[in-house]
């Protein structure tokens, strides 16, 4: 493809996911920072509906590594080596569940829904996007959740458990919803489900453990890595 033949493939995809019922309804109840602005500015994007004030949002909209210098994605997997058409076309749109979110509906600050678009190169078997794959966006769609509960706001994957329950049509959109199940110390226990956004089936679903290492705690004293801040970007 050429250059502009990318821009061009790429703009229709983000057009395509913000037309999706799913983010529509979420805009109202939502409000964005500033690397969910600048994508949407980008293509020229507008809502009917307003975003909500930020102190009555039930939802903050992200778009992780957006705003990311091109040369610290150069060894990303999901957002470097695999971005680009065919591929991963545009990067996620993150619904994270706010403290007044939790007060209205309950849950945990940082349950989540999260949109990707999964293109045709990300295939296992021609037509069906590649399990391994889908294991990647659960680790990281449920790590992200895991990082609001954890002390210190940053994790490993102690443990990932999926179920693969119907095939993954590729060149679609799909829904990742995690809701954390329980935070004990340096442990945070979170759950997933792979929907389609269509009829909501649950096509896969997962359970992981993330753990806080020690050392995040001196990483925070020191001032040198605000975690928190990563994940309101």
């Amino acid at each position: 493809m050429s250059e502009q033949e990318t821009e061009a493939y790429c703009s229709e995809i983000e057009h395509a996911m913000h037309n999706l019922s799913a983010v529509r309804e979420h805009i109202s109840r939502s409000y964005e920072m500033p690397s969910a602005t600048n994508v949407r500015e980008k293509y020229g994007i507008k809502y009917n509906t307003p975003f909500a004030e930020k102190d009555e949002a039930d939802y903050v909209i992200t778009r992780p590594f957006v705003d990311a210098p091109p040369e610290s994605l150069e060894a990303q997997l999901t957002a470097g080596s695999l971005r680009g058409p065919h591929m991963f076309a545009s990067f996620p749109m993150v619904f994270s569940k706010t403290k007044q979110g939790v007060k209205s509906g309950g849950g945990t600050e940082g349950d989540g829904m999260v949109v990707v678009h999964l293109g045709k190169n990300l295939c296992g078997y021609k037509g069906v996007i590649h399990g391994g794959l889908i294991a990647t966006l659960f680790d990281e769609a449920l790590a992200r959740s895991a990082f609001y509960s954890l002390p210190h706001h940053v994790g490993v994957t102690g443990k990932l458990e999926l179920r693969y329950r119907k095939p993954v049509a590729a060149d679609r959109f799909y829904l990742i919803e995690t809701e954390v199940v329980e935070t004990v110390g340096r442990k945070c226990f979170v759950a997933g489900f792979l929907l389609d956004p269509k009829n909501r089936d649950v096509l896969a679903e997962a359970n992981g453990v993330f753990i806080e290492p020690r050392w995040a705690k001196y990483a925070s004293w020191v001032g040198s890595v605000d975690m928190r801040k990563h994940l309101d970007k």
